[in-house]
């Protein structure tokens, strides 16, 4: 991996360590390799107004059923950046059906729910913010990396608070 990122210039050597020289290209890379709209598996529109509170009511509606929500609402509870308040994406484990049927409107005017395949470990390490259970930091930047440009600036906040997390 690291000669890899030194012969496409995407890194530099600093004495014996590596150090990222092209985050821009880099995150494209990942958007190119990993396309997190390959991982949406089903979508839909619900009446819930609010990404925040509807992901609490979600969490309670399916405790039980392995869960993390991810994305954009999981960048803006780690970085307080606010983007997307019209949507609302989750991994789950298990059949998505309980999900759908429960908040799936056909003429839902409210926040869309997309529900994602994990193609990884998702569910390991996962923190709870405001009492929403969402991806780890790292799971974070890489699902906004693959959103490509409408993730780009959410990923930028996600880097530089990535130390503190």
């Amino acid at each position: 991996v690291c000669d890899n990122l030194l012969s496409q210039g995407l890194a530099g050597r600093r004495g014996n360590r590596l150090e990222m020289m092209d985050l821009d290209r880099l995150l494209n890379g990942v958007a190119w390799e990993r396309p997190f709209r390959s991982l949406v598996q089903e979508e839909f529109v619900t009446d819930l107004e609010d990404v925040f509170s509807g992901a609490r009511e979600i969490d309670r509606a399916i405790t039980g059923t392995e869960h993390v929500f991810a994305g954009y609402l999981a960048g803006s509870l780690y970085t307080g950046q606010a983007v997307r308040f019209d949507m609302v994406q989750l991994y789950m484990g298990k059949d998505t059906n309980d999900l759908r049927s429960i908040y799936s409107s056909e003429r839902g005017q409210g926040i869309t729910i997309q529900v994602l395949t994990p193609d990884r470990d998702v569910m390991a390490a996962p923190r709870t913010v405001d009492g929403i259970p969402i991806t780890s930091p790292a799971q974070t930047l890489l699902d906004l990396a693959g959103m490509g440009a409408s993730g780009m600036d959410m990923n930028r906040s996600m880097l530089r608070a990535y130390a503190k997390l």
